[in-house]
């Protein structure tokens, strides 16, 4: 019997550490963190390369990471985890603040540009649904102003 169980809890062992470099797993952190993964980065590339004009703290921030970043924030949109994470512009946070949204997968990703200049700028074509969460982190929606954990709460530099 003992054989038996010994054998049958390394097989489920076996099954599960295969199965896992075949999972969604979000990479949870702060931005600079997310984007040593190279699917994250990969995704990243492609949303800041798809938007013109893009301001040069911005444009170069997987290069640099320069700039204050708060801990990724998990959201459900259409049953499935999402992943938020956000990043300003180094001495003018208020002014230019960014927030990116994953897919599980780290396939596409979204985001929302704050400014002075242009107000809210959309990168990627989020739809109605990605555009709430965006919004919502940002805390840009009305039942939103007593948000307990705001990324802007926890910065990091």
């Amino acid at each position: 019997m003992k054989n038996f169980l010994t054998n049958t809890i390394s097989s489920i062992s076996l099954f599960c550490l295969a199965a896992l470099p075949g999972l969604a797993l979000a990479e949870e952190g702060y931005l600079y963190e997310v984007l040593e993964n190279p699917q994250y980065r990969k995704t990243w590339d492609t949303l800041i390369a798809s938007q013109e004009n893009v301001d040069s703290w911005l444009r170069d921030y997987a290069k640099t990471k320069n700039g204050p970043t708060t801990p990724s924030v998990s959201v459900e949109l259409d049953d499935a985890i999402y992943q938020i994470n956000f990043v300003c512009k180094t001495h003018d946070c208020g002014s230019n603040m960014f927030y990116v949204l994953f897919s599980p997968s780290a396939e596409q990703a979204w985001g929302l540009l704050l400014n002075d200049k242009d107000g809210e700028v959309y990168f990627g074509a989020p739809n109605a649904a990605q555009i709430n969460a965006l919004r919502k982190e940002a805390n840009l929606l009305e039942d939103n102003s007593s948000k307990e954990n705001s990324s802007k709460d926890n910065l990091s530099e």
